[in-house]
C-alpha cells in the first residue's frame, strides 16, 4: 500500500475570481492531477483559494510547487501537511467549487458556519478548520450535507 499525504493550503488570487476562472483551473488541473494520481478539491471565494491535495508525497509536492510558482497566486500559506490513512477526496482528480459567488444554499450555509467578510466568504486560517470546510463541501457534493 502506498503512503498517502494530504496537503492543505490557502492563497490569494492576483485577479478577481469568477466562475469562469475556476472552471478553467478545474479543466487544466484535472488531467495533470489524474496522471499524477493526485486527488482533491479547490474552493474559491471572491479573492482567495483553499485547496486540498492528496497523493504520493512526490506527486503532492510537484503539484504544490507549481502552485507556489503560479503567478495567479500570492500569499500561498501551507495550513496542513500530513500522512493520512486514506484519501477523503478520492472521487476527484480536481473538483473546483465557488463559494459566496452563486447565492446557493451551500454558500449561505458555509458563510454562516465559517464566516463572511465585506469582501465575501472567509477562508479559515487553521488547518483543522480548513479541512472541516473542505469536508463539508465534499459532503455537499456527495449529497450528504
Amino acid at each position: 500500500m502506498r503512503s498517502i499525504y494530504r496537503l492543505i493550503y490557502k492563497s490569494t488570487s492576483t485577479e478577481p475570481i469568477d466562475v469562469r476562472m475556476v472552471k478553467s483551473i478545474e479543466e487544466r488541473s484535472t488531467d495533470s492531477n489524474s496522471r499524477l494520481e493526485v486527488t482533491g478539491i479547490l474552493v474559491a471565494s471572491q479573492s482567495e483559494f483553499l485547496q486540498v491535495l492528496e497523493g504520493r508525497i512526490e506527486a503532492v509536492n510537484q503539484v504544490y510547487s507549481k502552485i507556489i510558482h503560479d503567478t495567479h497566486h500570492i500569499d500561498v500559506t501551507l495550513l496542513s501537511y500530513s500522512l493520512v490513512e486514506e484519501r477523503a477526496f478520492e472521487d476527484w482528480s480536481m473538483k473546483c467549487v465557488t463559494i459566496g459567488l452563486s447565492g446557493k444554499w451551500i454558500d449561505q450555509n458555509l458563510q454562516h458556519k465559517y464566516g463572511e467578510t465585506d469582501a465575501g466568504f472567509t477562508i479559515p486560517q487553521d488547518g483543522q478548520r480548513a479541512f472541516a470546510l473542505l469536508y463539508d463541501v465534499r459532503s455537499f457534493l456527495k449529497g450528504a450535507f
